[in-house]
């Protein structure tokens, strides 16, 4: 237990020489032609590669989609805002013929349906008035 200590207090105090030594061995092991290191250090930035084109490609197909409901949902906008207008324009059309066979009616008849329809009694002015 004691020398883990020297060795600790050694290396806390001396930390760049065994950072020197490991950098060294790690040089010299990249060095070889056929270097295992390399190698997998190479693959794994092939890998990353291939990754980030993927998550680019879901990227764009994702704001691609969007514009598309976008645009979808502005066409069926339009499309219900002119059946509103079509249909306001239809009861419009409705109303003022309700209003002119209203207005035909005799103003007795017309009191008479209006008191029905609301719960209204009719009562009728004196003559003078």
């Amino acid at each position: 237990m004691l020398a883990l200590k020297k060795i600790f207090v050694i290396i806390k105090n001396y930390w760049y020489i065994p950072l020197i030594v490991v950098g060294a061995i790690l040089l010299f092991l990249m060095r070889k032609k056929n270097n295992v290191f390399v190698e997998i250090l190479q693959h794994r930035a092939e890998k990353n590669k291939q990754e980030l084109e993927a998550l680019d490609k879901i990227q764009e197909e994702k704001l691609e989609r969007q514009q598309q409901a976008e645009t979808h949902a502005i066409a069926e906008l339009k499309r219900i805002q002119e059946e509103y207008d079509q249909a306001k324009e239809g009861l419009d059309d409705k109303k003022k013929k309700e209003v002119e066979k209203l207005l035909r009616k005799d103003p007795k008849k017309l009191a008479a349906d209006l008191s029905k329809l609301m719960g209204f009694t009719v009562v009728e002015a004196p003559p003078g008035k």
